[in-house]
């Protein structure tokens, strides 16, 4: 393994002069003083693969183990690794899908085919192929949230596309910063976000919850109240100044917990920027054995009650 330093979160392992009693699944765990901060696994087939006028033999295998560091201040795209030592014939089928059986991308006769994927992934997944690397079949995913956690297969079809030329896994999982409230009677909390890039005056602001309710969209529009979920209306505050798009949440409860979804977009409706927040809001526990004459259930205000 040899670290590259102009990519420090990629730890790739060379296997060399791979054969078939090699194929297995294989763990990458990366630790710090005991604690597991990230693991991947990664499965690797050996195939002797024969057409009638060629062989590919394997010289290496490379396992890509890249990570990507949960302290980043906004994902926009993410690259999910595959690499071959094959001679791909012409006009080979690429195509990428995800554990639940949903073609995330397909790449065929040098072009990609948008039309076969599915729409939760429209506009979202590209393959660059370069000729001078043309064993390079890296999708990239932009704007990955929490919903994108999966197993992404890769196969590679021959072209007639009766025989498999090439089939790798890769486990996708996209960490979320938490916010945790310790007492479910606090006034408000904060859901931190900043932009890592010079915003439009006329940047759009959209902020749902897990079930695509719409919590809070700035610029307000105050003909339009419609635009925001009744059970947040008067609860949520933003300001936007120099890039930060801190969303105030006023009376938390266990019924807001997260994940959160903050998306900018520009004029047109692109997606500049995607980001989510995970709300975590605690709960007193009060336990009490059956039978018992009484049970008390806190609860104290924080301000003084008018008469």
């Amino acid at each position: 393994m040899k670290r590259n330093l102009l990519e420090p979160a990629d730890f790739s392992l060379t296997l060399k002069h791979p054969t078939e009693r090699d194929t297995n699944t294989y763990t990458c765990t990366i630790s710090r003083e005991g604690k597991i901060l990230m693991k991947k696994r990664v499965e690797l087939k050996v195939r002797e693969t024969r057409t009638r006028n060629d062989v590919f033999c394997l010289v290496s295998v490379q396992l890509i183990c890249a990570f990507l560091s949960p302290q980043s201040p906004g994902w926009r795209w993410i690259q999910t690794k595959l690499k071959t030592t094959l001679h791909l014939p012409e006009k080979a089928k690429v195509e990428w899908k995800n554990s639940s059986g949903r073609i995330v991308h397909v790449y065929e006769s040098d072009s990609d085919q948008p039309e076969e994927q599915n729409h939760c992934y429209k506009d979202r997944t590209e393959i660059n192929v370069d000729p001078l690397k043309p064993e390079d079949l890296s999708l990239t995913l932009k704007y990955p949230t929490d919903r994108d956690n999966s197993t992404y297969i890769c196969t590679i079809y021959s072209r007639d596309k009766n025989k498999i030329l090439v089939k790798k896994q890769v486990e996708l999982k996209v960490r979320v910063p938490l916010v945790e409230v310790e007492d479910s009677g606090v006034e408000s909390v904060q859901l931190p976000i900043k932009a890592t890039l010079n915003l439009p005056k006329d940047v759009k602001v959209e902020w749902m919850d897990s079930s695509y309710r719409m919590l809070h969209v700035y610029p307000s529009s105050s003909d339009q109240p419609e635009e925001q979920d009744r059970r947040y209306r008067g609860r949520t505050e933003m300001n936007d100044e120099n890039g930060d798009l801190t969303l105030t949440l006023k009376h938390p409860t266990d019924w807001d917990r997260g994940p959160y979804t903050c998306t900018l977009y520009s004029r047109e409706g692109n997606i500049l920027m995607r980001k989510q927040v995970d709300l975590k809001v605690m709960v007193c526990q009060v336990e009490v054995e059956e039978g018992a004459e009484s049970v008390q259930l806190p609860f104290k205000t924080t301000e003084n009650l008018p008469e």
